[in-house]
């Protein structure tokens, strides 16, 4: 799991999903909601499917 070592996984990163959301109508991403959506693009980067496929 390169997760660790990804120095592309940033803040960043985080705020421009959050402000592509927004853009699209989404409600703003703030506080303890930033950390939730640090998860989806996380596990889909790095946890994979549950089902194994990618």
């Amino acid at each position: 799991m390169p997760s660790a070592e990804d120095e592309r996984f940033t803040f960043g990163l985080l705020i421009n999903v959050a402000d592509v959301l927004a853009r699209h109508g989404y409600p703003r991403a703030e506080g303890i909601d930033l950390v939730d959506l640090r998860q989806a693009p996380y596990c889909f980067l790095y946890v994979g499917r549950k089902d194994g496929g990618r």
